[in-house]
């Protein structure tokens, strides 16, 4: 068989394949992070009414035991996250910042900081969660506001690292990288021989 007809069916096939695989790869990935976004929220919404719960049960005097009824709600509830993945746990308390995991502050985006301020609605938007060590992982941050009753409201913040996710993309990418060269091989070796 003449090289052109091969080349052209190496290239036509390179194309199908590269198009059917960023497809693939887009909607697994909305897929993905959609039903992670979905899971977060409902997570994150039970989190903050229990929560709130706890802060409206409380009966702190002063200062000191409201930053520690915050300390403990915060460990407390990042402390019991199950799974493979910690939830991260963020308040900010009147200018100080109480958290609970290891990621930083600069993991909460500052739109989510000025939505959540104005907002009494639990928000939830992508982020890339920094830890302390620099490291980082695309994520979900999801924010909301606390009122403890006779001393103001609290921003709280949930930080749900998508590592698990991240990595099933990966896999898939890969299972469709190799699929796709495999195709093509044979394809091309299919044209020439024929």
């Amino acid at each position: 068989m003449p090289l052109r007809v091969v080349l052209t069916v190496l290239v036509a096939s390179v194309l199908v394949l590269v198009l059917g695989g960023f497809l693939l790869m887009q909607q697994a990935t909305i897929g993905v992070i959609e039903g992670k976004k979905a899971a977060a929220k409902i997570e994150a919404r039970q989190t903050i009414n229990d929560a709130q719960q706890r802060l409206i049960a409380a009966d702190p005097t002063g200062a000191v035991a409201v930053d520690n009824l915050l300390l403990d709600l915060a460990t407390g509830f990042a402390s019991r996250s199950g799974g493979s993945e910690r939830i991260e746990m963020i308040i900010l308390a009147g200018g100080q910042t109480i958290t609970a995991g290891n990621a930083s502050v600069v993991s909460i985006p500052a739109t989510l900081v000025k939505e959540v301020e104005q907002s009494n609605d639990l928000l939830i938007t992508p982020t890339q969660v920094v830890y302390g060590d620099g490291s980082t992982i695309p994520g979900l941050a999801a924010g909301a506001s606390l009122t403890l009753p006779g001393t103001g409201r609290y921003q709280i913040y949930l930080i749900f690292p998508l590592t698990q996710e991240v990595a099933t993309l990966g896999v898939l990418k890969y299972a469709v990288d190799t699929t796709g060269a495999i195709l093509v091989i044979l394809l091309t070796f299919i044209a020439a021989f024929r």
